[in-house]
């Protein structure tokens, strides 16, 4: 999660044209939220700690 946040991150800074710019923020986007479903379901086998981590960078 951290190194798709530092890819939206970079991305937004990014002086790409602003479609190219949108669809790639987006496809994150759509990793992030699979990162976040995925800890959901295996959220018994990971430390607390993690679900906070993931919270604050959603």
């Amino acid at each position: 999660m951290d190194t798709l946040c530092r890819l939206h991150t970079q991305i937004k800074q990014s002086q790409c044209m602003d479609s190219t710019k949108q669809a790639e923020l987006a496809q994150l986007r759509r990793k992030g939220r699979s990162v976040m479903v995925l800890a959901g379901m295996i959220q018994f086998r990971m430390p607390p700690n993690t679900y906070s981590r993931l919270n604050r960078l959603d």
